[in-house]
């Protein structure tokens, strides 16, 4: 599975499955690129209380198969918050 994104706004995600790491990866990438969305920008954070849009407006939650993806608000500067594997 891969993520990829822009840096403003627009993400896409993809899977790809083959027996050659490679292969499996270069699949995936082609299918984010195909899924492409645009993301609002907000400041749904408590903590953050500038006027600039740095994070999502949001709490949102995504399920696929046993994998589940929580995205929440916050302030500038937090960066991501995952295991090492995942960044």
């Amino acid at each position: 599975m891969t993520v990829l994104g822009d840096r403003n706004r627009v993400i896409g995600l993809g899977v790809g499955e083959s027996e050659d790491t490679r292969a499996s990866i270069e699949d995936a990438n082609r299918e984010a690129k195909l899924n492409l969305i645009k993301v609002p920008k907000g400041n749904g954070s408590w903590e953050d209380t500038g006027e600039d849009n740095s994070s999502i407006p949001f709490a949102v939650e995504g399920k696929s198969g046993s994998v589940t993806v929580e995205l929440q608000p916050a302030p500038r500067g937090t960066g991501l918050a995952c295991s090492d594997e995942v960044k």
